[in-house]
């Protein structure tokens, strides 16, 4: 939600990767929501196979949580990669081709650099356990609640943890992280700490899926452009 001024920065190399790998990979572009130039940005582009661009007009705020969902179930694949807008594939589909685990979680080991979100999770784990939980506040902890669930949901599943370059991941304050939750009264640490507290009473009452007895990562108003 716009971010084009970064997205813009990070969109041909990673067109040109799935290019490069050819059927064996798509990019799923959601805009949710976007009120800048994002949408007439890709309209401008050629976009090769394998990319597909998705719009959802209705979100007035973000909400990190809903739009991977949103994301995540577009994706057809086997296994199901969170990119956030301002990353670089990089050496990542390397990773996750040879991978046995049921999850790949690409980062630097550096935190707040921007790239712990870069998990890769086979699309069948990702539905059992219910995907992110949309119950949380806008921003914060999404990613390790998932990474935790999937293994408390089955002891067997395991986690690989190749290492990524922190260059991967283009720079950003927490201001700007939170700019457009609509929360002006939460910074990024009360939201995430409000969201560890609630992933923690979860995982202690073996709560393992999210989103139970909900519909989640759909919308009415979600509509494909190319």
């Amino acid at each position: 939600m716009n971010r084009l001024w970064q997205f813009e920065q990070v969109y041909e190399q990673n067109a040109q990767t799935i290019v490069d790998l050819g059927h064996r990979a798509e990019w799923i572009i959601l805009n949710y929501g976007s009120t800048d130039d994002l949408h007439q940005f890709i309209l401008r582009k050629d976009l090769p196979i394998g990319l597909q661009y998705w719009r959802d007009i209705s979100p007035t705020a973000w909400h990190a949580s809903k739009a991977k969902n949103m994301a995540h179930r577009l994706g057809t694949g086997d296994w199901l990669a969170n990119l956030d807008a301002d990353n670089l594939i990089g050496d990542w589909p390397t990773h996750i081709a040879k991978s046995k685990a049921a999850v790949v979680h690409h980062w630097s080991g550096i935190q707040g650099d921007g790239t712990y979100g870069r998990i890769a999770i086979r699309a069948k784990q990702f539905k059992a356990v219910g995907g992110y939980d949309e119950g949380f506040m806008p921003m914060g902890h999404q990613d390790g609640d998932l990474l935790q669930r999937v293994q408390y949901y089955d002891l067997k599943n395991t986690i690989d943890t190749p290492q990524c370059d922190t260059a991967l991941a283009l720079k950003n304050t927490k201001e700007q992280a939170v700019e457009h939750c609509g929360m002006g009264w939460a910074s990024w640490e009360d939201m995430d700490a409000e969201n560890r507290l609630m992933s923690g009473r979860n995982l202690a009452a073996c709560r393992f899926v999210a989103n139970a007895g909900r519909e989640w990562g759909l919308s009415q108003t979600l509509e494909r452009f190319r």
